[in-house]
């Protein structure tokens, strides 16, 4: 499997997973032989990379990944999320329904993912929706989750997490959708507006619905900071709890991976690295270390620039190091080899150095 940047594609390229829209309603199925056509839908979405199938999934013989959480339950949780935010303004009982339907999904999630704690999170498994706002929350949720399970977190306190985590963003809907949905960078008077949201949404919360607390100040806190650079009250680390440290960790992870009108995407990897220079300033390191133990730096398909001159894509990952994985390399079937950074003492010595964005731009699996 490849990941493709959707202004490289071409037509004859086969995708490798489904693909959905903002109504969960599916665009594309995993197998589609990519037309003209389809990719000048994918250019016009929220979509910045694709799975394409190539020759190293035929190389490594290797079965489909197994997703933290179904695709399924994924849908029917954004849907869910979608609906009780647009019914807010206008239908108080059907928002009630809406609610208790919600709590129900995020136990159906915790549920999968206690009985999937040995997978790791791949965020490209996690960007198959033609839509930022729910799927995003949706995403938080699921990270924050997985990682709070790893960190045995109780059954009650993975609730109280993935409550705040669902709806962390929930204050933006009593900001003006113009600002909202600004394809360009907002002013600072925008960008003030924009900060209430967490303030906006606590009250909202706390005032309509049964919150557990450690939800709404998950909610309320999850732009401070440990240095207490953040808002809405500039806390610093001894006054924000656990699940508002690990809500904003999450946050930006998924918000950097995701591509907007003002930015491209940034991989993985560079990800990582933005939360790994702001360790102990901006997040809290303990639980930079559990984040990391859960999410795939390099997702099968990235592809790479190793410390030998080689360039390549992973096609495996090791669990237990998840910065070592297999990378396979060469230009041609008679060349390809498959490196594993991890068992093979030849390459102990030997480093991913980049994600190389030519080849991710330029590939083609033909």
């Amino acid at each position: 499997m490849q990941l493709i940047r959707v202004n490289a594609l071409k037509p004859g390229m086969v995708l490798g997973e489904d693909l959905y829209g903002s109504e969960g309603e599916l665009l594309l199925a995993k197998g589609q032989e990519l037309t003209a056509q389809h990719i000048v839908r994918l250019a016009s979405s929220v979509f910045e990379m694709v799975a394409i199938y190539g020759d190293e999934e035929d190389e490594m013989d290797s079965p489909p990944a197994t997703k933290i959480i179904g695709e399924t339950l994924r849908r029917n949780t954004a849907r869910a999320l979608t609906s009780f935010y647009k019914a807010i303004h206008t239908e108080q009982k059907k928002s009630a329904q809406l609610f208790q339907q919600l709590k129900l999904h995020l136990e159906e999630i915790i549920d999968e993912i206690l009985r999937n704690q040995e997978i790791v999170i791949n965020i490209a498994n996690l960007k198959h929706y033609d839509d930022y706002t729910y799927q995003h929350s949706v995403n938080v949720a699921i990270i924050c989750i997985a990682v709070g399970a790893s960190m045995d977190m109780s059954r009650a306190a993975l609730s109280r997490l993935g409550m705040g985590a669902l709806l962390h963003d929930i204050g933006k809907i009593f900001i003006p959708k113009e600002i909202i949905r600004k394809p360009g960078r907002l002013d600072l008077k925008e960008l003030e507006e924009v900060k209430q949201h967490t303030v906006l949404g606590y009250k909202y919360l706390s005032q309509n619905w049964d919150v557990p607390m450690e939800a709404l100040i998950g909610a309320l806190s999850h732009h401070e900071r440990c240095d207490g650079s953040g808002y809405p009250y500039g806390l610093r680390r001894d006054k924000l709890p656990q699940e508002a440290k690990l809500i904003a960790i999450c946050d930006v992870y998924d918000a950097m991976t995701s591509e907007r009108p003002y930015r491209k995407a940034l991989s993985p990897s560079e990800a990582m690295e933005h939360i790994i220079g702001n360790s102990g300033i901006l997040y809290d390191e303990k639980l930079i270390e559990s984040f990391f133990k859960k999410i795939e730096p390099y997702p099968v398909g990235t592809p790479v620039i190793l410390s030998n001159g080689y360039r390549g894509r992973v096609v495996k990952n090791h669990m237990n190091a998840l910065i070592r994985p297999v990378v396979a390399v060469g230009d041609s079937e008679a060349e390809r080899q498959c490196l594993d950074l991890l068992n093979d003492p030849r390459l102990w010595d030997v480093t991913i150095i980049g994600v190389d964005r030519k080849t991710s731009q330029e590939s083609d699996p033909a």
